[in-house]
């Protein structure tokens, strides 16, 4: 009588563990599932922050590329300027200038 008390006592104590270790799996795999669903919108997020910001800087060059071309043609427009009120406008001058300027 006293090994079937002890194999009932260690069923039931195996019964408790199954659903003990059922228990705890379950919320690990629940607690994975969500780690991994917030990895996963993380990731979504990142992707979409980096084209935005992808796309800020596209914009930002192309501005800086337009007010670059705009300083320089102002530049050159200020430099002429310059040149024909130092040698002044007529013919004459205009060709001393090409000759100051490439000689």
């Amino acid at each position: 009588m006293k090994d079937r008390d002890i194999w009932l006592a260690n069923q039931e104590n195996l019964s408790r563990l199954s659903e003990d270790f059922n228990f705890h799996a379950g919320q690990v795999r629940e607690d994975k599932d969500l780690v991994e669903g917030s990895l996963q919108r993380i990731q979504k997020e990142l992707d979409q922050s980096k084209v935005t910001f992808t796309e800020t800087l596209q914009l930002t060059r192309a501005t800086v590329d337009e007010q670059t071309r705009r300083l320089d043609e102002h530049d050159t427009k200020l430099q002429l300027q310059q040149d024909a009120s130092f040698f002044g406008s007529t013919k004459e001058s205009c060709y001393e200038l090409i000759q100051f300027k490439y000689n």
